[in-house]
């Protein structure tokens, strides 16, 4: 005979019960560590869908520059930030191509540029940390010559001493009135003394040379054969400083204006009189980025006055403080206006001596440093070259400064140019440099203004829950995950 047994089934229940709880609390744990790895992979498909973008950099600029940019405009001309969005759409999609079914599968729901940076920010300031960044990079030097003792002398002797041409005019003004006071006198008599105390025909006056020379074409004043300059030249409308420029939305941070790596850069990678670059827009493209004139020839004349007037600077300084030229200038000024016996008009002259003094030397500078010669900043004794009765002579005869063993060659006093000139000018015309050079040489259409430095991007993903469904308990009514993501790079 069989027996049967009955038992109650409250602890099959309970068990039960908890089995579901047990095993919900598991699948929140599956989906939890889950979304931890689809959250790093979201990190890592953004990170590189951005530096994939950026790594399509301008080719032609890089090589030739050492710059790294990112063109908006892809070529095309026509600049648009949705161009760089499309890009970096594209290289996400491609990434998640290959996971759409994986544990970690996500999908892109949307993607932004928030914010970016161009070339030409800030006065194209940004333009010159990258320029001064990529020296560095370079390695054009292991130590960096600081001017800014130069710079501070140049104004102090300016402030202190005034300019040649103040001291020129003041000379002239003086001189001109004393021969009005003298042509007013009615008497014979005093007529006659006064011819008898005025200098005699022999005694040359060096400012009546300086004036006829400041009335001449300063680059016949320098240059030996002016049949061998440049005739180049550029269209100045379509350049950066006289066309409208696109801009970025981010604040510029850590653009330091590093003068000294900066210049650097240009020595590297721009021309000039002394180092024509072949096959460029211009010849002289130091001058030009000194000046933004259109054609070599107005940029070097513009660059021969701006040499010549820190020359007078330096020279007048030297003759002031050299007390035999002082005395032998005075000496000159009794000779030529002693007749007035007016000692402001004498002390006058005397400086006018020395200012058309000072101006003959510096022509006789740039002729030397047009010529490959050095001059020292501030000359001694042996360097100084013109005597006082010699400037004319000097000067039509087309003779040179002396070579000065420590003194700066062309190209460090262009340095020394850029860097009082701190200016956004500096900068546009550096990259119209590389611009009109890069499209002629290539046949591209770029613009500077165009060129991406760095961006911030937002990126939208979306992951379907795969163990959360599995909690049966309750219906949690999640249909995907939304996870967001914010990314920067820069070259910098």
């Amino acid at each position: 005979m069989q027996k049967v047994y009955s038992k109650k089934a409250s602890i099959t229940v309970f068990l039960t019960l908890l089995l579901l709880l047990s095993a919900s609390f598991f699948f929140a744990l599956l989906e939890t560590a889950r979304l931890k790895g689809v959250g790093t992979k979201a990190d890592i498909v953004s990170d590189a869908a951005l530096e994939s973008v950026f790594a399509e950099y301008q080719k032609e600029v890089y090589e030739n520059y050492g710059l790294l940019m990112l063109d908006c405009a892809y070529g095309s001309g026509n600049f648009a930030i949705e161009n760089v969005e499309k890009r970096l759409q594209e290289k996400n999609l491609n990434n998640l191509k290959q996971s759409e079914k994986e544990l970690y599968g996500i999908n892109l729901t949307e993607c932004k540029i928030t914010g970016y940076q161009l070339l030409t920010d800030d006065g194209g300031n940004v333009f010159r940390h990258l320029a001064a960044r990529t020296a560095k990079r370079e390695a054009l030097v292991q130590e960096v010559d600081d001017f800014a003792e130069e710079i501070q002398q140049k104004e102090t002797l300016e402030q202190e001493n005034g300019t040649v041409e103040k001291r020129l005019e003041e000379a002239n003004k003086t001189i001109e009135e004393a021969e009005q006071a003298k042509q007013a006198e009615n008497t014979e008599e005093k007529v006659g003394d006064i011819s008898a105390q005025k200098p005699q025909e022999e005694v040359k006056n060096p400012i009546e040379d300086a004036n006829q020379w400041k009335k001449s074409a300063v680059l016949s004043l320098v240059v030996r054969d002016e049949s061998q300059l440049s005739n180049k030249a550029i269209a100045l409308e379509h350049t950066l400083e006289h066309r409208q420029k696109e801009t970025g939305n981010l604040p510029v941070q850590g653009a330091i204006l590093e003068e000294l790596w900066f210049v650097k850069y240009l020595e590297t990678h721009m021309g000039s009189y002394r180092q024509v670059s072949s096959n460029h827009a211009l010849d002289y493209e130091w001058e030009y980025i000194l000046n933004g004139e259109s054609s070599d020839r107005d940029n070097l004349k513009e660059t021969v006055k701006s040499l010549i007037m820190i020359r007078e600077i330096a020279n007048m300084g030297y003759l002031i403080q050299d007390q035999q030229k002082c005395i032998e200038a005075e000496e000159l000024a009794v000779a030529l206006m002693g007749w007035s016996m007016n000692p402001p008009v004498v002390d006058a002259t005397k400086w006018g001596i020395l200012a058309a003094w000072a101006y003959s030397e510096s022509i006789l500078d740039v002729r030397a440093l047009l010529e490959g010669r050095r001059i020292a900043w501030i000359k001694n004794p042996e360097q100084w070259t013109t005597g006082i009765n010699q400037t004319g002579e000097a000067v039509d005869g087309f003779a040179m400064a002396k070579d000065c063993e420590n003194g700066w060659d062309y190209l460090k006093y262009l340095q020394f140019l850029i860097c009082m000139k701190k200016d956004s000018a500096v900068n546009y015309r550096s990259m119209d440099i590389i611009e009109v050079n890069t499209n002629a040489m290539y046949e591209k259409s770029i613009q500077m203004d165009h060129m991406m430095t760095g961006c911030e991007s937002r990126v939208s993903y979306e992951a379907e829950p795969l163990f959360w469904n599995m909690i049966t308990i309750q219906r949690l009514g999640m249909e995907t995950f939304q996870i967001d993501r914010c990314n920067q790079y820069t070259y910098f």
